[in-house]
């Protein structure tokens, strides 16, 4: 086969695939990523209808700070649990949980830039492809959230240094929790 009629035959190859590829999506009942990511403004509070949102798109990375037990009963989407209490014994599945939403939402490339004059420091991101965090737990009055953002942003070395990966802007909280998305979406 000469070699412009194997380039012919390659990008062939190529935009079927593609075609193909389409097609695929435009059967599934899921936006396509590349061309409708879900437009949300993040703060420091999500809501219902944006969580919905969130977990219907399924590429954010979602954090259920319940314990262990409780979220083998049943969770949010692709929620991962990460239960405090475990966190605390360093055990090895949780620790593997947030080294798992580490490298796979692009938070291994961080680094931290500290300012020795004023004693502080920022996390950077170098790629720019760092996923927001949704974290929730029970309800409103459960601070198990606010607790394991708490340990992931902190720089000290009991946890791992996971703050050297995360800042407080990299979460949002969904203060409904499960009470509330359980009452809505699974009754």
């Amino acid at each position: 086969m000469s070699f412009i009629k194997k380039y012919k035959y390659y990008n062939f190859i190529i935009i079927l695939s593609l075609i193909l590829g389409m097609i695929r999506w435009s059967m599934l009942e899921r936006n396509f990523p590349i061309f409708s990511k879900i437009e949300i403004e993040f703060d420091e509070f999500i809501v219902l209808n944006d969580f919905k949102s969130i977990v219907e798109d399924e590429s954010f990375p979602i954090i259920d700070a319940r314990d262990y037990s409780s979220y083998q009963e049943g969770y949010i989407g692709n929620a991962i649990n990460i239960d405090i209490d475990l966190l605390y014994d360093l055990d090895e599945e949780m620790l593997n949980n947030i080294n798992r939403i580490i490298v796979d939402y692009g938070y291994n490339d961080n680094y931290i830039k500290i300012n020795d004059l004023e004693e502080t420091y920022e996390v950077i991101d170098l790629n720019g492809d760092n996923q927001k965090v949704i974290v929730y737990c029970w309800n409103p009055a459960c601070d198990r959230a606010e607790d394991l953002i708490n340990i992931l942003i902190d720089t000290s070395e009991y946890f791992g240094q996971f703050g050297k990966y995360f800042s407080k802007t990299d979460f949002s909280l969904y203060k409904g929790g499960w009470d509330e998305w359980d009452s809505i979406y699974n009754r």
